[in-house]
């Protein structure tokens, strides 16, 4: 990455620099960690506010056409600004980083786990955050075992070694988090699961895969 054409603002410089480290190949994934303002924290809310969870999805470049899915599509228009600024700075940063001239990006208003399982997404590489409700939790190498991926069986392992050693990201926190995809020295892949939702909770979250 040029950190020279990387977005101006201080924040979003720190957080293209957190977000490098992921092509450590020691490491399978790399965190921005931030404190959403004021502002995004009232968009994200608008959006929530809705009688079911819903879902969205593009397919393409970063650019005009994006922001026009998005001031179509998501639930509060009138405001949705500060999401939607979001949502293009992510992607472009994405975009960056992964030299990518397309994208996959989903939003989703979960009201249920999505993936309760451990396990490796088959991607590349894949861009996570979520707005509202908790993050995305991940077992580091030590604490898993590898055999245990997949369907179940009587025959494997279990993948949880130690529960105690289990991350977790935080509200807001952006995460690149390798796949099963990974070209180079990586070891497979970050292990991960969705989070568990308390009843009645919600969960706003966006996954970016470069294409």
């Amino acid at each position: 990455m040029t950190l020279s054409t990387a977005p101006e603002t201080h924040a979003e410089l720190s957080m293209a620099r957190a977000l490098d480290a992921v092509f450590d190949p020691a490491r399978d994934i790399a965190i921005a960690p931030r404190v959403l303002p004021d502002a995004l924290v009232a968009s994200v809310h608008a959006q929530c506010q809705t009688a079911r969870g819903w879902s969205l999805a593009f397919e393409g470049a970063p650019g005009a056409a994006l922001e026009a899915a998005l001031r179509g599509q998501l639930p509060a228009p009138d405001h949705a600004g500060a999401l939607i600024d979001d949502v293009m700075m992510l992607a472009r940063l994405m975009a960056l980083l992964l030299a990518a001239d397309s994208l996959r990006i989903k939003l989703r208003l979960l009201e249920e786990t999505m993936c309760p399982r451990f396990h490796c997404d088959n991607v590349t590489v894949r861009l996570v955050t979520s707005w509202q409700g908790p993050g995305s939790e991940w077992l580091p190498e030590h604490a898993l075992d590898r055999r245990g991926l997949g369907a179940p069986s009587p025959d494997k392992p279990e993948t949880v070694v130690d529960a105690s050693a289990i991350e977790q990201l935080g509200t807001g926190d952006v995460a690149l988090i390798k796949g099963s995809g990974w070209r180079g020295d990586g070891r497979g892949g970050l292990v991960h699961r969705s989070p568990a939702l308390a009843p009645g909770a919600r969960r706003l979250m966006m996954s970016i895969d470069p294409l």
